[in-house]
């Protein structure tokens, strides 16, 4: 029984060495794309505070302006997937609500939108399949055609330039890598945008982005009615931990204010802030990277090298116990024409 083991183990050895050898091969040709995709259990929640610098608007509607600074802001952006859904692309809905901490109920809100657009669950980028944004319970959403990432970045993030979507100029601009970095020891690409100052009429048509009041009330040496548009414009950095494209932390410096045009002298401050991942935020999206970042290497990388190296040595094992097994079950070769040493002499 013994023999037949030892004589069946080189086959056993370089079978399984031959299996884990196409396993390494085939592996990544055939996980990598289904472990790359965006999960469709997805519910993330960022918070971002700041201290910014607010007009009350039931004041200037009344001819007195009243600048606010230092008021407590918080920013809180929900992220789920709802249908539709696929085996390859995703809808993503994305609540955000912009909130004066010191003010309670709807007197304390500052802004809310519900965002829902299709992206490729390995890309990030948008499908054309859904693309809404609602900014009032009491109107439905509007259709808004774009192009560019929002809140997943691609699996496999490069250090250059990509089209990013600004939601409140409904296009896309560039969002230029600036360096390779880390946070909380988790590497990161750093990423920057400008967008505007812009005046936001031209993307999102009135009412809402215009205001007429007397001159007078802007600052003006005049009683007339002078016409103010919203000017925009943000600073925004995103630092995007690149196997995994989750956004590890994010900031934004935001100024809205009343003008006649983005360089007018009369600009008075709408909402200024400068808002960041806090703390908790922060930590939970560097967990989940590293949670996924590990999952994706190990499915792809570490999980493929083992089962290689191991692979090769059992199929080397296999032919080196093969080969000396086949030598020790040879007779003892002898030179022509001699005969094998005899140590006892035949019987006569």
């Amino acid at each position: 029984m013994q023999s037949r083991l030892r004589s069946a183990l080189p086959s056993v050895l370089m079978a399984v060495g031959t299996f884990l050898l196409t396993v390494a091969v085939l592996v990544p040709t055939y996980a990598a794309p289904r472990i790359k995709k965006l999960p469709l259990d997805l519910a993330v929640t960022t918070v971002s505070t700041a201290e910014a610098t607010v007009v009350d608007s039931v004041a200037l509607a009344m001819g007195r302006p009243k600048i606010e600074t230092g008021v407590p802001v918080i920013a809180q952006r929900h992220v789920t997937v709802q249908d539709p859904v696929s085996a390859d692309m995703a809808t993503i809905e994305a609540g955000l609500t912009i909130r004066r901490t010191d003010k309670r109920g709807d007197a304390g809100l500052l802004s809310a939108s519900v965002d829902r657009v299709s992206v490729n669950r390995s890309t990030g980028m948008p499908t054309g399949d859904v693309a809404t944004i609602q900014t009032s319970p009491t109107e439905p959403a509007v259709e808004v055609p774009r192009e560019g990432l929002q809140y997943k970045f691609p699996f496999g993030v490069e250090p250059r330039s990509y089209p990013y979507f600004d939601l409140n100029m409904r296009e896309s601009f560039p969002l230029d890598f600036v360096e390779e970095t880390e946070i909380d020891g988790v590497p990161a690409y750093h990423f920057s945008q400008t967008v505007g100052p812009s005046d936001t009429i031209d993307a999102l048509g009135a009412p809402g982005t215009e205001l007429t009041l007397p001159g007078t009330t802007w600052g003006m040496d005049t009683s007339n009615l002078v016409t103010m548009h919203r000017i925009y414009s943000t600073v925004r950095d995103l630092w995007v931990e690149p196997v995994t494209g989750l956004v590890l932390d994010g900031r934004e410096s935001v100024r809205q204010a009343w003008g006649r045009t983005p360089d007018d002298m009369y600009l008075m401050p709408f909402l200024e802030m400068t808002t960041g991942f806090d703390e908790a935020t922060r930590a939970d999206q560097v967990e989940m990277a590293t949670t996924y970042r590990r999952m994706i290497q190990w499915g792809t990388v570490y999980g493929p090298i083992g089962a290689g190296v191991v692979g090769t040595a059992l199929l080397v094992a296999g032919v080196v116990l093969g080969v000396r097994g086949r030598r020790c079950g040879r007779p003892l070769a002898t030179e022509p024409g001699t005969e094998p040493m005899r140590l006892f002499a035949p019987a006569e």
